[in-house]
């Protein structure tokens, strides 16, 4: 990484041989984000040189580095370079183990968009902006998601307030033939079900019923399923112009989330069932995001106060879930274990802990050795998952269980 340019923020940074280079640098940003914002930048570093002596890892000086020369060196590195490494953990993740990860031969991947408070400055106020009556500048992070493997593939981070379908848009360029996108009831329109069918990607989304027309006229039909053609708007409709023929499909359940679906997958191939089910796996996008803001492993409030540092944390953050899924992914083939039975949780915390020597160990025996016992840690506790449901209910953060009352519900 050193001597490649396109990941310096200008051909000139990181020529004078300072104690941060690149790739150490990347790591230190992973081990931030493993601390989930508990300490400071002198702190943190303080601990970075005390777990790399304990590790037999090589450091570049013998006192840590300030934390004004850390913030120093993130501005020489982009945050594409942390976007490029999650490409490759992707591509290893596909290569090794990706067939695995299919739902009848096919990735199943979906997309979503989260708000992130960030630090405030005039910097980030003026790139990310901040909603109405709002004090600090927030962003707007979109993740393309692999929901079998549970790994982030891409993502994109822009000013607050941005169109999520625009996002999505960008995010196709990392969608390939064969894919199937589900999606939620906010990005139906003609350009997102054109884009993905020139891709020849399938796509599986929530429709609202509530605004006239055919979805309308469907679901008050009370049929299972039917081919239709949705228009834009009202005004398409009558107009006639374009539409988009459609298989509308009616999802049965508890009155949570949408009860029609609208998808470009052939009844001969998917059953009214298997696009349903299709559509549950979108719950695991949600389960991400919600760890990635829990008190366990969330930042609570990211450091940096730049735009390009804001999109470095966050690049980091789904970066060290893409290491940590790759890693369940090969203890679960290694043990015989099933991927779904591998806490995330507990597994991203013990990540935290070793990260530093299975990135940054010299010694490759030292490295294999650390690398089996990380396999192992992660199947020695399992999840059992709960009979009819089709993910576990998870909680990143414990819930009161006494209040002023006496006991709160059942344990």
């Amino acid at each position: 990484m050193a001597g490649d340019s396109d990941l310096k923020s200008t051909p000139r940074s990181f020529t004078r041989d300072g104690p941060l280079s690149p790739d150490f640098l990347v790591v230190l940003l992973l081990y931030l984000i493993s601390d989930a914002g508990r300490r400071g930048y002198d702190l943190l570093l303080e601990s970075f040189w005390e777990h790399a002596r304990e590790s037999g890892v090589p450091l570049p000086q013998e006192d840590p580095v300030s934390g004004s020369a850390f913030c120093q060196a993130r501005k020489r590195l982009r945050h594409e370079a942390l976007a490029q490494l999650l490409d490759r953990v992707v591509e290893l993740h596909d290569e090794l183990n990706g067939e695995e990860y299919r739902f009848k031969g096919r990735r199943v991947l979906a997309v979503d968009g989260c708000k992130y408070t960030v630090r405030r400055s005039d910097e980030n106020f003026e790139e990310f902006g901040n909603a109405k009556g709002g004090h600090n500048p927030q962003a707007t992070m979109s993740v393309l998601f692999d929901v079998i493997a549970q790994m982030p593939v891409s993502a994109t981070i822009t000013k607050y307030g941005t169109c999520e379908r625009t996002e999505l848009l960008k995010l196709s360029e990392h969608m390939k033939p064969g894919d199937i996108c589900v999606l939620d009831r906010g990005y139906p329109s003609r350009e997102v079900f054109s884009r993905l069918t020139s891709l020849d990607v399938d796509v599986v989304i929530g429709m609202p019923f509530d605004q006239g027309g055919a979805v309308e006229s469907f679901y008050e039909s009370g049929d299972k399923e039917a081919i239709v053609d949705l228009y834009d708007s009202p005004s398409a409709r009558q107009s006639g112009r374009s539409s988009t023929r459609m298989r509308l499909v009616r999802r049965e359940g508890d009155g949570t989330g949408p009860r029609v679906l609208a998808t470009t997958l052939h009844k001969s191939d998917f059953s009214v069932g298997e696009i349903c089910e299709l559509y549950r796996f979108r719950w695991d996008l949600e389960m991400a995001y919600r760890m990635m803001k829990s008190d366990a492993l969330g930042q609570g409030q990211l450091h940096s106060k730049s735009p390009e540092g804001v999109r470095q944390e966050l690049y980091a953050h789904l970066l060290l879930m893409a290491i940590t899924r790759k890693l369940m992914a090969a203890s679960a083939t290694r043990h015989d274990v099933p991927f779904a039975e591998i806490p995330e949780k507990r597994a991203l915390l013990q990540m935290g802990k070793v990260i530093l020597g299975l990135l940054m160990q010299s010694d490759m025996q030292a490295v294999d050795r650390d690398l089996d016992e990380l396999l192992s840690f992660f199947v020695r506790r399992r999840r059992k998952p709960r009979p009819g449901r089709h993910s576990p209910r998870i909680s990143y953060k414990p819930r009161l269980r006494w209040g002023a009352n006496g006991r709160i519900g059942k344990a």
